[in-house]
């Protein structure tokens, strides 16, 4: 019993907690966005190292001077890396930015559907 004279068990079914609908579009799409998501980080890859061309100049020979930098054939090669991690970046900043604004929503109005 409270001091109010209510039960602890009619308090807790004041404050039931509504769960977030299964089912919609979220769930639907969650799939298919997997398997392509996988598909074209694998082409991405292939891409990247199979059949971009590398940078202007990547035939040198020993050591050669690009504006002030001192380069190798292996430098140039190395620039395909940007290829693949670029668009993972990017998609991991816009990530955090949604995070961020839903967090920021939930925060500001405690409404479950900004939590899940």
């Amino acid at each position: 019993m409270s001091r109010t004279g209510g039960s602890v068990k009619a308090r807790s079914q004041d404050k039931s907690v509504k769960l977030p609908d299964a089912g919609g579009w979220q769930d639907a799409i969650a799939v298919p966005a997997a398997i392509a998501g996988a598909i074209l980080t694998t082409a991405g890859f292939l891409m990247a190292f199979l059949w971009a061309a590398p940078v202007n100049g990547a035939a040198v020979n020993g050591f050669e001077m690009i504006g002030d930098t001192v380069v190798t054939h292996q430098q140039l090669i190395s620039q395909k890396i940007f290829y693949f991690h670029m668009p993972p970046a990017i998609v991991s900043f816009f990530s955090l930015a949604m995070a961020a604004f839903y967090g920021i929503r939930f925060l500001m109005t405690r409404e479950q559907r900004f939590d899940t």
